[in-house]
């Protein structure tokens, strides 16, 4: 019976540390959404926060939550924590996709290959400066397509950035270069997988050396 009980306790505890790690979801809705609404409320996909900033800045959102974005166009943002922005992307209308209409910048501190900043299903559609700029290391894009009138659609803009991963993306149609990495930039771990960079102004990637000598 002890030894019951004690693989009883065991199990709780696990059970209940499980469910205190287990991430959040919010939603934000540009046609119904409002700021004014609790976090409590902004868990349920009927009561959606309004703007995207909102919910990052928001102190009840946490690294590894995910804010779900419903079709619609949004303000860019800026993301400073390690969270998951899950968009729907089913098209090349408004109507249908989570659209993006100025910079999104990615500058969350610290983070591992386990806590990342996390880009999906979501399009980037800027008219002034570049449409994805990356500030910091451990990045996930993963069906996103970026692209502006003025510069890069993706933009590297830190000395040293690690473990940055793009699959199924788009970066075309660019003003200046499809992705942009600037001589200041070092990358440790960029993998690349089924995404394209054509029809730029200028570059499809631009990755320019500073070093005389290569290692």
């Amino acid at each position: 019976m002890k030894n019951f009980n004690k693989l009883l306790f065991i199990l709780l505890a696990n059970i209940i540390f499980l469910s205190s790690a287990q991430a959040a979801t919010y939603y934000v809705n540009s046609s119904i959404g409002n700021d004014s609404n609790t976090p409590v409320q902004a868990r349920n996909i009927s009561t959606p926060w309004l703007t995207v900033q909102f919910a990052i800045d928001n102190s009840a959102v946490l690294d590894g939550d995910n804010i779900v974005v419903a079709a619609g166009t949004y303000a860019g943002f800026t993301l400073t924590k390690r969270l998951n922005i899950i968009g729907a992307w089913k098209g090349g209308t408004s109507t249908v996709n989570t659209i993006f209409n100025s910079t999104v910048n990615l500058s969350a501190a610290g983070g591992s290959a386990t806590s990342r900043m996390l880009l999906k299903n979501l399009r980037v559609a800027s008219t002034a400066n570049d449409a994805i700029d990356i500030y910091d290391s451990y990045i996930t894009l993963e069906n996103v397509f970026a692209t502006t009138t003025q510069y890069d659609g993706l933009r590297f803009n830190s000395s040293t950035i690690k473990d940055v991963l793009i699959e199924s993306c788009n970066f075309n149609n660019n003003g200046y270069a499809g992705i942009f990495v600037p001589t200041f930039v070092d990358i440790d771990g960029w993998v690349m997988r089924n995404s394209t960079a054509n029809n730029n102004n200028y570059f499809g990637i631009a990755a320019f050396q500073s070093r005389t000598t290569t290692t």
